[in-house]
């Protein structure tokens, strides 16, 4: 649905609070169903609030969006009403839509998002209706599209970066690790593995390393900051080192390369959403739930576990207390390398669908026999 945004005053409004943890992928799972409410709301401005810590700037590459508000969950536990956080945002809309989590998530709530959570439902009024995200009225409004397609928007200034790269093909951007401090990601010693295994396969493959070693208050590649990446960057031919290189270049790297190698992490959630394929290199908590239409491979492990974010094995969770990496990521790794370089080859394949990359997913979880309830999709 084409739709014109931002071109005349919108006739109401939408709030959608999807106030959660800052990984990058929650900020990517809001933007998903803003456009859900923007494609099937037409004269309805979308409003999103976010957690300040989370990449609350990536709004301004979804024209879908109105408006993002920061909310400092540190502001609001100490000031409440008062958090100058709050001040720029209406209390009154027609709708409000709320992320499902804070009423129906299994698992802990931190205490600062349930105040948040607590002041928002005094904070805000709906003229029309508010409720969570998975209890939207069947008859509407407001409507909602599920899994609405969205692809962000690279400024051109970012795309200066790689603009000037001399590069052969294919290009294989790789993300090691994501932002747990957890030895829940693969080592160094496979990764060397998997790229020369790769470069048997397509000799003039080149790779592109990347990730952020600072720690702030936002994402950064705990497992795998730049000091520990730097002989490996510097010593290997056809690796090319992209470490902080900031957020829009590493988006403008994503749009460009050919493929995106990564285990699961919210910024993996990125490459589908600029039309890269993900090779996801799965394991552990949680499986791979964001697609947004873009063809994408899992090399599955054979945890019959997975994916264990119910009931992790016991000697998986001894592991982790002594800081050692888990069995998916680890023990069994080398023996997935043949997957990984099947998965690649049909991400490489531009007649590879996403409907056949879905299918083939569903079919594979279905072979290994685990439990279906463990798997999900954010839509």
């Amino acid at each position: 649905m084409d739709l014109l945004y931002g071109e005349c005053m919108a006739e109401q409004t939408l709030l959608l609070n999807w106030v959660y943890y800052h990984p990058i992928g929650h900020a990517l799972e809001a933007f998903k169903a803003a456009k859900g409410f923007t494609e099937a709301n037409p004269g309805v401005d979308v409003h999103v609030l976010l957690n300040s810590r989370t990449v609350v700037e990536l709004a301004d590459a979804c024209p879908w969006i109105a408006r993002a508000y920061p909310i400092d969950l540190e502001e609001i536990a100490s000031k409440g009403t008062a958090a100058s956080c709050l001040q720029p945002i209406p209390r009154t809309w027609d709708f409000i839509v709320n992320d499902h989590r804070p009423t129906a998530s299994p698992f802990f709530f931190a205490d600062s998002l349930r105040t948040f959570h607590d002041l928002a439902e005094i904070q805000f009024s709906a003229r029309e209706w508010r409720g969570g995200h998975h209890r939207l009225p069947s008859g509407g409004p407001p409507f909602y599209v599920r899994n609405a397609t969205i692809r962000l928007s690279v400024p051109d200034s970012a795309k200066e970066f790689v603009r000037d790269i001399n590069s052969a093909s294919p290009r294989i951007c790789v993300l090691p690790a994501g932002s747990s401090d957890e030895a829940i990601y693969p080592k160094v010693d496979w990764w060397l593995q998997a790229i020369n295994a790769i470069k048997l396969r397509w000799p003039a493959a080149q790779f592109f390393f990347t990730g952020k070693s600072a720690i702030d208050d936002r994402t950064s590649t705990m497992a795998f900051p730049h000091d520990k990446f730097k002989t490996v960057l510097a010593g290997t031919p056809g690796i090319i080192d992209c470490y902080d290189i900031g957020l829009w270049n590493q988006m403008a790297l994503l749009e460009w390369c050919d493929a995106l190698i990564a285990p699961h992490t919210g910024f993996a959630f990125l490459a589908p959403c600029l039309g890269t394929p993900w090779l996801a290199v799965s394991g552990v908590r949680w499986p791979e739930c964001f697609f947004n239409e873009v063809p994408f491979y899992s090399v599955l492990p054979t945890c019959d576990r997975y994916p264990c974010w119910k009931d992790m094995k016991a000697e998986c969770a001894s592991r982790l207390q002594a800081g050692t990496t888990v069995i998916c990521m680890d023990d069994e790794l080398p023996s997935r390398l043949d997957d990984l370089l099947l998965g690649l080859d049909l991400v490489l394949d531009p007649q590879f669908t996403f409907a056949q990359a879905r299918q083939l997913y569903k079919s594979r979880i279905a072979a290994t026999g685990v439990a279906r309830e463990r798997f999900f999709e954010i839509s």
